[in-house]
């Protein structure tokens, strides 16, 4: 059925899915609640961004790196498009997208999507900010697997820091979680919380 509610749960199926890591299943509902969901609420409704992100997420822990791409490419446009560059929602697809080109071994392209992210990031929530650091972590980690972790104390602003360790060690245990399965689902019509 294509009335907003039935849409919502079928998208909340979804993202409990993929939270009980049935990704197979999950992939399987917001692919088919995407296209009806985007008629009816529009491609740049909240609950539409969300799909996007799930989906990515989805795809990510199904080894399926480019169509984590895809997903988490299309909803990094549209919310920036929408929302603007300093939007939480823009943050996290910029990150989901990050982490699914790490996961595909592409790591200029990570660090291109990375370094513009942790800049607007430090520049809307501070240096010393969770989200800046974690995303300041996540960048010396992927300079790590690419095998240029020294060049990390150029890279950023506080990048000194990370290389220092004093930002976290860059290892796969001291990253967020988020920032290792790529993101957590999001419930449909939301974004990330607020920033702390």
């Amino acid at each position: 059925a294509g009335d907003a509610l039935t849409l919502g749960l079928r998208s909340t199926l979804g993202a409990v899915l993929i939270a009980e890591r049935r990704f197979a299943d999950a992939q399987k509902v917001l692919l088919e609640v995407l296209p009806e969901h985007e008629r009816v609420l529009g491609e740049n409704e909240r609950g539409t961004l969300s799909l996007y992100a799930n989906l990515s997420l989805a795809c990510g822990y199904r080894r399926d790196f480019a169509g984590a791409e895809k997903y988490a490419r299309i909803g990094q446009e549209r919310s920036l498009r929408v929302f603007g560059a300093e939007d939480p929602r823009t943050l996290l697809a910029g990150r989901s997208l990050a982490v699914a080109l790490f996961r595909q071994r592409r790591w200029d392209d990570a660090l291109e999507v990375l370094r513009p992210l942790h800049a607007t990031m430090v520049r809307v929530l501070g240096e010393d900010h969770f989200d800046s650091l974690g995303v300041a972590n996540y960048i010396g980690y992927v300079l790590q697997s690419s095998g240029a972790l020294a060049a990390v104390a150029e890279a950023l602003p506080g990048g000194d820091r990370v290389a220092a360790g004093r930002a976290g060690p860059v290892r796969e245990a001291s990253r967020p979680r988020a920032l290792r399965d790529g993101s957590r689902p999001l419930p449909p019509g939301s974004g990330p919380g607020r920033w702390r």
